[in-house]
Parts: C-alpha cells; structure tokens; sequence
C-alpha cells in the first residue's frame, strides 16, 4: 500500500473522474415509459383476476414465483353450417360481434319465408356461438396477458446479455418545480423467467444471486435529494431486505420513509395503479415486471465505492500505483512452482497446446505483476486465457476472472481441460446449470481435499513422469518411423529401367501404361513379373517378324507339309538334286 498523500488525492480524482465519466455515458430514464421502445413494462395491476393467474405476496413463500401464469388456448369458432352460408352476413368468428340472419340470401334473391327450416338451423347454431363467445370473452383476458409475458419470456432468454428482467416495486411519481417528471420504481430486483415445456405454464422466480433488493436513485438530480445520507442509508436497508418484495407491509416500512425525507408532503401508496403526478412525491406499491436494456449502474456504484475507500483509508493498492505514475511497477511475487508447464530441454509441456506467443504470454505473466494481451478476435485470446488460468491454478493461485458478458465466461470455462474445470468455483450467472457448476466445483474441492494424500499424491506425480518418459519413447519411435518412410519415398532407385523416387517411378509407370497394355492381353502379369524371353530371343523375334524375306514366302510356307516317310533319304535327295 502507498500512502503518500499526493497519491491517495490523485487515486481518488481519478476514480472519481471514471465515476462521473461512466454516468455522463449513460442517460438518466425518469420515466418507465422510456423502457417500453427497448423492452416492456407490465403491471400486476393489469392481470386479469383468474384462478390461472397466481402473484405470491405471502412473506413465508420464499422458494415460490413471484408470478405464475397458465397457458389458455381459445376455443375456435364453431363452423357455419353449409345451409347458411349466404344467410349470415359479416364476420362471424369475432366474439365481440353477434351475428344476425339475413332476410334475404345474399344477391341470390332468396327470401328467408321461403325456407323456414334456415331459422330453426340459425338458432341451434347460435347456441353453440354463444357458448364459444362467452368463453373467448372470458378467457381473451387471461390470453393476451399469458401473451404478454411469454413476449417478455422471448426477449429476456434471447438477449440476456443486452437486456434485464426485473420486478419493480415501490413507484416513485413525482413532479418537482423546475425539474422533469419523475415515474420510476425505486426497487428492483432480477428475476429469472422458466417456461415448462409441457404445460405451457410461464413462472418468473426472483434471482437465486440477488441480496435483497436494489434501490434506484439515479433518476434523481441531486437538487432534489435533501438529505446527503438518504440515498446511501436507503441503498443499505435495501440490501438487507429480508422479506418477499410484493410483502406490501414490508415493502410500506421500507419505501415511506423515503417518501417523508424526499418531500415534506411525501407520502405511501398502496395501490396497484400507477398514481397521478404531483408536486409531492408519491411512492405506490405499483408492482411491476420490466424488461430493459441493461445499464452500468454496477460500475458506477464499483468505481465509486474505490474512491471512497481510497479517500476515507489514505491508502492506494500497489496494483493501481501504474495508473497514477509509470514509473511505479508493482512488485513481483516470486512462485517458483512448475504449475502446469514441464520443461523438457527447449521443449515445454503444457495441458493445452500452446504457440510461441501464448508461451511467452504464460512466462510473463510469472516474472511481472501486470499484463496486458490484446488482439483481434481469432487469435487464440480465450484459449490463452484457459491456458494461464490452468497454469495458475496448478501454481496453487487463485484467479479471478471476469468480463463483460457471460457467454465470454462459459467459452473460457470451456476450454479448461477437464480435469481442471471440475475445480474451478465459477458464478458466471444464475441459472440452475450455472448454480449446479458451482456446487459440483465446491464439492469436488471438498471431496478432494477431505481425501488429499500426500503419499498418493506424490506416488501420482511419479506415475505422470513415468508416463511423459513413456510418451517420449513413443514419440522418438514414430519420429523415427516418419523419417523412414519418408527416406523411402525420397531415396534414388534403379527398376528395370526405371530411374528415381518411388513417386517418380510411379508416375513414369503410368506415363508408359497405354504403350504397354497390350501385353496383359497376352500375358497373365503380376507385381514382380519377369519376361518369359530373354531380351535377346524377344530382339531376334522381333527382327525376324520383320523380314520382308520372310513374308514373300509365307504363302508357301501355309501349303500342307509332307510327312518324313515321303521323302527320300538325305543321300538319295542330294544325288537327285545333281542329276
């Protein structure tokens, strides 16, 4: 910690000075109607009262939704019957629109007195419409409110990074002199929507994260707060709210004295209706559910609260120090702990692959206090960001992370070896598989821990290395085998004339393929073949085959050959042959 006083002042405007550039950044809402162009405001007051509809104002019914709406399906209009079609002019499927019967068939010229069973058909037709219109009327109520909320349902659960579900309570209306109107709740708390897949049922739960309840004075200029501590007391016993938020009697001991400091004639209300605007501040219980754009009110109050503690403590965290001055490099905590890095020579062995880059990111990060990685999306942030996290955690560290958004999270936690993120305690938000993280991570660190070994431990880490000397053996032999037949591919060969790599020799074989193809319709060939006649017997053949002595005589030589018994002796054909 530095507490030279130069530095706490300049500590303190500085997060001062975010604090205030963060709230110009975000414009103030007075009115709860600004939220209905980006999400929607839905009043309790307006939810028919039906047996389907249930809002639970019961202090004990912590574990209950706040609100649960069953799915209605409206009935279809019973069918016109062939024999009136013509008779019964206008829409006759709007239940807020009785039908008549016509005295006339449309431009057909038929009368009605010319076919009296029409009227009789009419009536009993119109019993069946009446009961279907009584119940569509009943039930369009229920209808376009279970509408309304599954809308609501949509928005939350499709943009639940750009928007929040809230429940509003305590309606401050309100128009001071020579300032806008003010309509807007002063307590909020989120809410978690759940729609049963089979009933169709809709039932809003209030966070499983949320403390309390969130007080919201940022709609107030500070001309109007008379009382410097109103807005930090309140935003304390709002914390610390314990009961149910649609506990009115509660809600009243909390909100009216709100009321009373705002205004001399500052007042509770506990109607469920929106009241009218008055130069009093008027605080109604006014339930509602909303849905807007998420703000940076968190970092705000964040931002504020550092330059409170800095300013009231006299003491600045060596983490901020580069902030106010450069020249003021935190220290470095030595750990000398491998983490999940092994060297082997110049080569490192890490849970996750790992680049140049990434491995320099990671070595860093062990010799200096502070780092900073930027990059375009792509380029392997988040999987550097498993890596190091795994790395730290394997240091014995703890880590903390955090982002703007919640998916940013999950990615990260995905990629955390499994191993690994079986450990990692993680609140990334509030859903039941978020929660169900958390309490698998907590049970596990528990269960091993309860069960840690040193022995075995040691045993385990001998059994890894022995294991990594094993890989390494392995990988040595298929190095090897992948310079051998690499060596096979590359090295010169001489083959029956054909001279190269075996890849050259292969396709100078398909080159001379169709030269040479002949052969196979004489010849059974296989791999490995050798000729059936010695080069020079297949040369002398070829020049014989070629004599052109030879084919003068070759009509003679297919005449019939006489048989050795018919010729005479050598002697006595020698002798004939002189004479």
């Amino acid at each position: 910690m530095a507490t030279t006083p130069d530095l706490v002042d300049r500590a303190t405007r500085l997060f001062t000075f975010l604090t205030k550039a963060q709230q110009f950044k975000q414009k103030a809402v007075r009115d709860f109607s600004s939220y209905e162009e980006q999400g929607s405001v839905l009043w309790f007051s307006d939810l028919p009262e039906r047996n389907e509809v249930r809002w639970h104002p019961d202090p004990e019914a912590d574990h209950e939704p706040i609100l649960s709406v069953e799915r209605v399906l409206l009935p279809e209009a019973p069918r016109l019957p062939v024999e009136l079609k013509g008779w019964v002019p206008g829409r006759w499927t709007d239940a807020w629109e009785r039908p008549t019967l016509s005295a006339q068939r449309g431009s057909s010229g038929e009368m009605l007195d010319e076919h009296p069973n029409v009227q009789s058909l009419f009536d009993t037709w119109m019993s069946d419409w009446n009961r279907w219109a009584e119940q569509v009327r009943r039930d369009t109520p229920l209808w376009q409110a279970y509408g309304d909320l599954f809308k609501t349902y949509v928005q939350v659960t499709q943009k639940s990074e750009e928007l929040e579900l809230l429940l509003g309570v305590g309606l401050l209306v309100w128009k001071p002199e020579s300032h806008d109107r003010i309509r807007r709740h002063l307590f909020t708390v989120p809410l978690t929507p759940r729609l049963d897949e089979r009933s169709g049922r809709l039932e809003f739960f209030i966070d499983e994260a949320a403390v309390g309840l969130t007080s919201e004075f940022d709609m107030l200029g500070l001309d109007i707060i008379p009382e410097h501590h109103l807005v930090r007391e309140t935003e304390e016993l709002a914390s610390d709210f314990p009961h149910q938020p649609l506990d009115i009697e509660s809600l009243q001991g909390l909100a009216e004295p709100v009321a009373v400091r705002l205004h001399p004639q500052g007042r509770w209300d506990a109607t469920l209706d929106v009241p009218e605007s008055r130069e009093h501040p008027v605080i109604a219980f006014a339930p509602a559910l909303i849905v807007r754009p998420r703000n940076q009110a968190g970092l705000v109050r964040a931002l504020s609260t550092i330059a409170e503690q800095i300013g009231e403590r006299g003491e600045v965290p060596v983490g901020l120090l580069p902030l106010l001055d450069p020249d003021r490099l935190p220290p470095v905590t030595a750990n000398t702990a491998a983490g999940a890095l092994f060297e082997d020579g110049d080569e490192i062995i890490a849970p996750l692959p790992l680049n140049d880059v990434q491995r320099r990111i990671l070595e860093r990060v062990d010799t200096h206090a502070q780092t900073l990685v930027q990059g375009p999306p792509g380029t392997g942030k988040t999987h550097t960001a498993a890596a190091l996290l795994t790395h730290l955690l394997a240091q014995g560290q703890r880590v903390l992370v955090t982002a703007h958004t919640d998916r940013a999270l999950h990615e990260v936690r995905a990629k955390l070896p499994a191993a690994v993120r079986s450990l990692a305690v993680s609140v990334i938000g509030a859903s039941r598989d978020d929660l169900a993280d958390l309490r698998t991570a907590v049970d596990t660190i528990a269960k091993r821990a309860g069960e840690h070994d040193p022995t075995d431990a040691d045993a385990g880490v001998d059994r890894a290395l022995q294991e990594i000397e094993e890989l390494k053996a392995t990988r040595a032999q298929l190095q090897r085998a992948v310079i051998g037949a690499r060596e096979q591919e590359v090295v010169i060969r001489e083959h029956r004339g054909y001279s190269g790599s075996l890849a050259r020799i292969a396709k100078d074989y398909q080159r001379d393929a169709h030269r040479f193809s002949w052969l196979g319709e004489l010849l059974e060939m296989q791999p490995g073949s050798t000729s059936p006649l010695p080069n020079e017997e297949a040369s002398e053949w070829l020049r014989l085959m070629r004599d052109e002595s030879l084919v003068r005589g070759a009509a003679e030589s297919q005449q019939r050959r006489p048989s050795s018994e018919d010729l005479p002796p050598a002697t006595e054909f020698a002798e004939m042959v002189r004479t």
